[in-house]
């Protein structure tokens, strides 16, 4: 119980660190023509999925993704719907293959891919954005994509013995 405990501030933790301080460390803030989307919390929203048995995902994902909505959305519920259908794909792959390290970060890619994608969909259908679709291709989903892997690659070893300690199946 104190492990879970721990994890959920944690978790909250990281979806401060991704609105605050992260803030000021992306490229754009000192005049790069490119930016980077902070998706802390939705890439232990993909290991939470991958790892833990039910659809704990899917409400971590829907929890997290209305945080943020509430916080950083511009639409109520954009991230809520992305967030969960990236938890949701994250448990399908589960389920179909095994859990390996490699396969953790290709569903990190595929669903941060999905949640950028969703979003930008959706900001665009309500007239959010005016971003064109190769400058978020190149600009901003790109750069995004290898900072969080490069996050996901850093700090999957030690979650993955803290998932173990709370119960998840994290054999390879």
């Amino acid at each position: 119980m104190m492990q879970r405990l721990l994890f959920i501030l944690f978790l909250l933790f990281l979806f401060m660190l991704e609105g605050t301080v992260m803030q000021f460390l992306v490229p754009d803030v000192w005049g790069a023509n490119w930016t980077v989307v902070p998706a802390f919390s939705l890439v232990m929203v993909v290991l939470i999925s991958f790892y833990f048995p039910g659809h704990q995902g899917i409400a971590y994902g829907s929890i997290l993704g209305l945080m943020h909505d509430l916080t950083f959305g511009h639409v109520i519920g954009a991230y809520l719907f992305s967030f969960t259908l990236a938890a949701y794909f994250t448990e399908q792959m589960a389920k179909q293959y095994r859990r390996h390290s490699v396969l953790v970060v290709v569903a990190t890619l595929v669903a941060l891919t999905m949640q950028l994608f969703v979003i930008y969909g959706l900001y665009s259908l309500f007239d959010i954005t005016q971003m064109g679709w190769n400058w978020m291709v190149y600009r901003l989903l790109v750069p995004s994509l290898l900072f969080n892997v490069l996050f996901t690659i850093v700090l999957l070893r030690p979650l993955k013995r803290w998932l173990a300690k709370m119960g998840a199946s994290v054999e390879e």
